[in-house]
This record gives C-alpha cells, structure tokens and sequence, in this order.
C-alpha cells in the first residue's frame, strides 16, 4: 500500500464565481500542481475553462480527472488513484493538491425537470 496522508478541507466556498477565482481563494494553499476531480459534463460544457486559464496563469501547473460520476464506482475511485500514481508528486518534490469541482444541486435539477 502507498502511504499517504490525508487532511481534510479547514474550508468550504459555495458562491456564484467561486469556481472562476479558484486560483485567488487558494492562493498560497495550492502548491504547484494541482489535480481537479470532475465529471466529463464540467469539461464538455466548458465551465472549468475560466478556472483553468486562472491557475495556470497563477503558475500552478493542473491536472485533470474529469471520469467521476454520482456514486462511483470502485473502478472510477481506483483510476482517480492511479492518475495520482500517474502524477507521481513525489518524484518533482512538491505539493500535489486535489480539488473535486462539481455541480451543486444537479440532481435536483434532473427530477425537476422530469416534473
């Protein structure tokens, strides 16, 4: 087993335009490389785009793991796992942090649309 040490967040941004100022609300926080933990729908609708250009231009250089779906699977959870491995933070001597950037309230959505 990889050793591995987990913290967990000492804070939570829920506010329109948090995603769009991500590179400025972690400033300081992030290290220099940065895995995002998304669905393939962020990606394909474009909404991380902003988000992306701001980290990149803060000089945090970002990964992306954008196969995660609602409930996953063991499979999802074990690729998320070895794109970190793929990663390999360790070898570059720095930070690695993961962000997981969703939607709120989608599933809500969903049923009420079916409504």
């Amino acid at each position: 087993m990889t050793t591995f040490i987990f913290n967990t967040t000492p804070s939570l941004v829920c506010k329109p335009g948090a995603a769009a100022d991500l590179a400025n609300l972690t400033a300081g926080k992030l290290g220099s490389r940065t895995l995002i933990v998304t669905d393939p729908g962020i990606i394909k609708f474009g909404l991380l785009e902003t988000t992306l250009k701001n980290l990149r231009e803060a000089g945090i250089e970002v990964f992306i793991f954008d196969k995660v779906e609602a409930d996953p699977r063991e499979a999802i959870v074990l690729d998320a796992a070895a794109e970190v491995q793929r990663i390999d933070h360790r070898r570059h001597n720095a930070r690695l942090a993961v962000l997981d950037v969703g939607h709120q309230g989608h599933g809500q959505r969903s049923e009420e649309r079916r409504v």
